[in-house]
């Protein structure tokens, strides 16, 4: 049933981004590959004028990388958007189980998104084509301050 829903998701969504459904998948990585990852991007990312870091996953599917990214990172505020609102609806009530404060979700098309804010960026696909990545890639470019990652 998961699986049936998603599908319809995609169908729908692809057609109203004008995207093609292959731009839509969802799948997950292991805590501790996703713990090397942040370890070595707070490293590197710094914030601006002494705020609070912000960490955005674009593609975050059911909020696993969110979660992951906001228990590690608990001084870090994590917002996951995902334009699958079959798989945002997963990712609330996962949020909302984990009781984490530091975890927010948006429903919500990653190339319109405001992405000025964050200093860790996550281009969590990679079943994207490559226009919809090289979108993605130039508004990250264009939109964000020296520093992030």
């Amino acid at each position: 049933e998961f699986l049936a829903l998603v599908e319809r998701a995609k169908a729908r969504t692809s057609e109203d981004a004008g995207l093609s459904e292959d731009n839509f998948s969802f799948g997950s990585t292991p805590f501790s590959s996703w713990k090397r990852v942040v370890r070595a991007a707070s490293k590197a990312a710094s914030a601006v004028d002494g705020t609070q870091l912000r960490c955005a996953v674009l593609g975050s599917s059911t909020g696993r990388l969110v979660l992951f990214t906001a228990f590690l990172k608990e001084e870090w505020q994590c917002v996951g958007i995902e334009i699958l609102s079959v798989l945002h609806r997963i990712a609330l009530r996962a949020v909302e189980k984990s009781q984490l404060s530091n975890a927010r979700l948006e429903c919500g098309d990653a190339r319109v998104v405001d992405l000025r804010p964050y200093r860790m960026i996550v281009l969590a696909s990679l079943c994207w084509d490559a226009d919809l990545h090289e979108q993605l890639v130039q508004r990250v470019k264009m939109h964000c301050c020296k520093g992030t990652v």
